[in-house]
């Protein structure tokens, strides 16, 4: 019986020369036919051209993962010849040649290549003939979310004085390849028409319409919106990232995580300093934090005045400290105290972790000046060290204890650093208590914590992984602020 061919190819986003597992068949390159170099790699025995003897002698018992919710969709049978495309954006992985009873599996650039020089009889002219492929092809549900890296579209919602920026990103992403900046929405139809001019994106007329044209949205409006809009965006499998704080309430926070792991979809929350690459140095600089000072001051802000200053600034501190001591809290001492609006407007809370670290976080929205710093005391196990940083800098010093061979620097030198900036960059060794101290420039390569964050939103929908900052993740920070607050608002007479 003369032989028959399938080919079996699945729709995926598997980059370019990477090796793949389907099934326990290792070892295959899949190469987008988008790009249309369709044929995969395949080692094969050599005592059979084209046809492997081993390894690969059976069906693989699965192909790239199923949906989310376990189901195959759109399955459908086509047919072509060898030399015919298949629509761009899937990838074939191999032929299936059944040769009596006997089927086997063979990658397609082995086939073309050996068949077109076999000395098989009848090879020559076989692949010369149209074949009847049957492709069956797998589409996998991905939650509206198309498989190249430019076509995930996210839109905005909410272009005030922070989500304008979420656009100015996306626009510059949308440049570079990384998404597609589907547009966005403002309820104030003269701030939408001047940041869409500003950023070319067109502007959607309501919340619904940005929905029916993106696969993911931010969602940068005032507090007490946030649960209304991201649980109906949720419920139809868009993928968000709501500023935070994520809810005014942790119930409304529990739902949202709730409808969005039935729904797939990733949920992140816009907590912007685990991204400021200040914190990703703090996390190797100090490994046993033993205690933590934060303060975080700015003057009196034209927005997010609906919330205190808790949920405003000291939320930011809250989910690093978390997130950096990792061990339960066990204590909360807070005060706080309103001047220009119904809630606190300055703020401080004691935190007592299980691990023994003590974390002391201080902010205010009535203050003359900015300021954003994090100062740790490191020890434990580790060299006993302090790490002073600044957020908006994205610079700072490690002082730790000299090593023997280590000289004073000449007084001189530390004039002119300290004084004038000169050798600002350079270690400076100075005598306490007889004991020499480093104070070293902590190497800090500087970039934008909003874009980073938005990156990673994409990636995170792309990948299909869970965020860093999760909707799980911003609940416990929540949680804690609640307590904060509970406690302020306890003390008022």
């Amino acid at each position: 019986m003369p032989p028959s061919l399938s080919l079996v190819a699945s729709k995926c986003s598997v980059k370019r020369d990477s090796v793949v597992e389907c099934g326990g068949w290792r070892g295959m390159g899949l190469t987008p036919l988008s790009s249309w170099d369709p044929l995969p790699h395949l080692k094969v025995s050599p005592n059979f051209p084209g046809l492997p003897q081993s390894g690969v002698s059976r069906k693989p018992s699965g192909l790239p993962p199923h949906s989310h919710d376990g189901k195959r969709v759109g399955e459908r049978s086509a047919q072509t010849d060898l030399n015919g495309e298949i629509s761009p954006g899937f990838c074939a992985l191999a032929v299936r040649i059944q040769i009596g009873r006997t089927p086997h599996f063979v990658s397609l650039r082995t086939l073309k290549s050996v068949l077109c020089i076999s000395p098989i009889p009848g090879c020559q002219k076989l692949i010369r003939a149209t074949f009847s492929v049957f492709i069956f092809i797998s589409r996998w549900q991905t939650a509206s979310v198309a498989d190249s890296d430019s076509n995930i579209r996210v839109a905005v919602l909410g272009v005030g004085s922070l989500g304008q920026h979420h656009a100015r990103i996306y626009s510059e992403l949308q440049k570079t390849g990384q998404v597609r900046f589907a547009g966005i929405f403002d309820a104030n139809s003269d701030t939408a028409k001047r940041i869409g001019a500003k950023f070319e994106a067109r502007i959607f007329n309501s919340i619904a319409e940005a929905c029916a044209d993106s696969d993911a949205l931010n969602i940068v409006t005032p507090t007490a919106t946030h649960f209304d809009i991201a649980k109906d965006l949720l419920a139809q499998g868009k993928h968000l990232l709501v500023e935070k704080p994520m809810t005014d309430d942790t119930a409304q926070a529990a739902k949202l995580i709730e409808i969005a792991l039935r729904n797939n979809c990733v949920l992140q929350v816009g907590h912007v300093e685990r991204f400021n690459p200040v914190f990703t140095f703090l996390q190797t600089a100090a490994p046993e934090p033993r205690f933590i000072e934060c303060h975080r001051l700015s003057p009196y802000p034209s927005r997010s005045t609906d919330i205190g200053v808790v949920l405003d600034l000291m939320i930011h501190d809250l989910d690093v400290v978390l997130a950096f001591v990792k061990s339960p809290v066990t204590s909360v001492d807070a005060v706080g105290i309103a001047v220009l609006s119904k809630s606190e407007d300055i703020a401080n809370a004691r935190l007592r972790f299980a691990n023994g670290c003590v974390a002391n976080l201080t902010v205010s929205r009535v203050s003359p000046e900015r300021m954003r710093k994090i100062r740790v005391f490191s020890g434990g196990s580790t060299t006993p060290s302090y790490v002073s940083l600044d957020y908006r800098a994205q610079e700072g010093f490690i002082y730790r204890v000299a090593r023997e061979d280590e000289q004073e620097t000449p007084l001189l030198k530390k004039v002119l650093a300290a004084k004038l900036g000169v050798g600002k960059g350079s270690a400076i060794v100075s005598e306490f208590a007889g004991k020499k101290v480093v104070r070293e420039p902590v190497p800090i390569a500087k970039d934008e914590p909003l874009k980073l964050e938005l990156e990673h939103f994409v990636n995170c929908i792309r990948e299909r992984r869970t965020p860093l900052v999760s909707g799980e993740s911003a609940k416990r920070a929540l949680d804690l602020a609640f307590e904060i607050t509970r406690q302020i608002h306890s003390q008022k007479v």
